[in-house]
């Protein structure tokens, strides 16, 4: 008798074929599926959908509306809009109908019900432990992903409990001990521990095989890596592809301009602010519609144009980013001579409502990257923590909710201390960072404010600290480490721009450091960020 697990289907989808290219068996039908354990495959005739033997018979006399491959022994199979499994003759393994039911794997099978909540099920066909969930996947290695009510995805193991802590936008399954990932800077490989064993951020990436993966730069070059992140062979691309994509480049302004326009007009929520007449509203939306934001049918705003109306922050830094941020950007398109920018915020130090939206959005940002920061900061002994340049004190207010911190004091520009909201155990200070006497601490942080500025005025900062502070104080700079000299890229050329800043290798950190009385005692990861502490090493130099 011919092995069926060498067959296939016909091209044409109507009969199987043997290893030799041969017809299993004499009948044709409307459609087919491969063969699945324990020998059966999904067929389709007039008579409605069903399991076929390798010799074409029919399994059973059941007819259904759909039917699909056998797994473990269970298929799932769709009658009259309701889905459920069935055995090898088909019985119906258990009475409950779904909206929707996958295949069994590692002894759980992910269902839908008719409000749209996954759930695990086991063999038996009751719920395992677990859900509901937004979505839910198969098992594989002894893990499957979920989607949690906040959108974000992890891994469960068969009784629902999380394998490790980590959350991510998209995630997959476990193969062989890997899994790829995205979070908002892209894909990556993690460990079953869920740690990023990757470092480096993917366009697009799939799953290592042999120990190889073949994955897509941001540059937008096809590589393949192992696991090590090492480049083992380079994957060439068309000439179309790579002139299609600096096309796409060269009209990517349109899309942030073009919800600019669209809030300026009103279209979520909000008094318009521009003057525009009926035609150019009409493009707007049009425009929109494009963008997924307001549905072609009702003009109505999608789930994604709903975060326009209704999450502020996200309003406010397209006001950021296309306002005052923008002008260096233009102004350096409109030179003849490009220039690294002067103080940046001391040209916005006039105008109290760009000072307040600028700093409302950076707050926006300090107040999501330094989310639990306490725990990774040793601050034992750290009674008087002082933040230069801190913002709003997004920053210090997480450090002051520390037991061994007495008093937190925020030290900024003037303009910037009248936004502050205070609180207890907090001190605001107006001034000076580079010139003033700073107020006096046990612990000193800059968080992402050296890299505001030049190598010559960050040395004058740090002098101006050491100068103002105790013996015994340390320091703590927050900021990013490039690893390479592409890694912020833009974000460098930005600081060039508007400050003179400039993002820095450890290298670049270490040589600033060195020309001051700090030493560089250690430095460890967070929030894709380093936190590096400084402590004197010599009072007189």
């Amino acid at each position: 008798m011919t092995n069926w697990k060498y067959s296939h289907p016909h091209p044409n989808g109507t009969h199987h074929l043997d290893e030799t290219g041969k017809p299993l068996y004499s009948h044709h039908f409307n459609w087919v599926l491969p063969f699945h354990e324990p020998g059966l495959a999904p067929v389709g005739d007039e008579t409605g959908a069903y399991h076929i033997k390798p010799d074409g018979t029919p399994a059973y006399n059941q007819r259904f509306d759909r039917t699909f491959g056998f797994y473990q022994g269970r298929a799932a199979v769709i009658k009259k809009h309701r889905s459920f499994h069935i055995l090898p003759d088909g019985i119906r393994l258990y009475e409950h109908n779904w909206a929707w039911c996958g295949n069994f794997q590692n002894n759980r099978c992910p269902v839908r019900d008719e409000q749209g909540n996954y759930y695990h099920i086991r063999p038996d066909g009751s719920k395992a432990p677990n859900g509901p969930w937004v979505y839910a996947g198969d098992y594989r290695e002894g893990a499957a992903v979920v989607r949690g009510k906040d959108g974000l995805c992890r891994h469960i193991d068969p009784e629902g409990e999380l394998i490790h802590n980590k959350a991510f936008f998209d995630l997959n399954v476990f193969h062989k001990g890997f899994a790829i990932a995205r979070d908002a800077e892209g894909w990556f490989h993690i460990e079953r521990d869920g740690n990023d064993i990757s470092h480096r951020r993917y366009e697009y990436l799939e799953p290592f095989y042999n120990g190889q993966a073949y994955a897509r730069l941001k540059d937008g070059s096809v590589v393949v890596i192992n696991e090590d992140g090492e480049i083992k062979a380079n994957i060439i691309i068309s000439e179309q592809e790579k002139f299609q994509r600096l096309h796409d480049v060269a009209l990517s302004y349109w899309i942030p301009f073009a919800i600019k326009l669209g809030l300026d007009a009103g279209l979520a929520r909000g008094k318009p602010s521009i003057e525009i007449d009926e035609r150019g509203k009409e493009a707007i939306r049009n425009a929109w519609i494009s963008l997924g934001l307001l549905d072609e049918d009702t003009s109505i705003l999608t789930p994604l144009g709903k975060q326009l109306e209704l999450n502020t922050i996200i309003r406010a830094r397209f006001d950021f980013w296309l306002g005052p941020q923008l002008k260096p950007w233009i102004d350096a398109l409109a030179s003849q001579e490009v220039k690294k920018g002067c103080d940046f915020f001391e040209s916005l130090s006039s105008n109290q409502k760009i000072v307040s939206l600028t700093q409302r959005v950076l707050d926006s940002y300090a107040k999501f990257d330094w989310r639990g920061i306490t725990h990774v900061i040793e601050l034992k002994g750290s009674k008087t923590v002082v933040d230069l340049g801190g913002g709003k004190g997004a920053l210090l207010k997480e450090i002051i909710q520390s037991p061994y911190v007495e008093k937190g004091i925020l030290f900024e520009r003037p303009e910037v201390t009248r936004i502050v909201d205070n609180q207890e155990k907090m001190k605001i200070v107006g001034g000076d960072i580079f010139s003033d006497i700073l107020p006096v601490g046990d612990l000193y942080i800059l968080s992402r404010v050296l890299h505001d500025w030049d190598d010559k005025k960050a040395i004058q900062i740090l002098r101006n600290v050491a100068k103002s502070s105790g013996s015994e104080a340390r320091l703590l700079i927050i900021d990013r480490i490039s690893s390479n000299r592409g890694d912020y890229g833009l974000l460098d050329l930005n600081m060039y721009l508007i400050t003179g800043g400039r993002e820095r290798s450890l290298e670049d950190w270490k040589g600033l450091i060195k020309k001051t009385i700090w030493n560089l005692r250690k430095s460890e990861p967070f929030s894709d960020h380093f936190i590096m502490e400084l402590e004197k090493v010599d009072s007189n130099v």
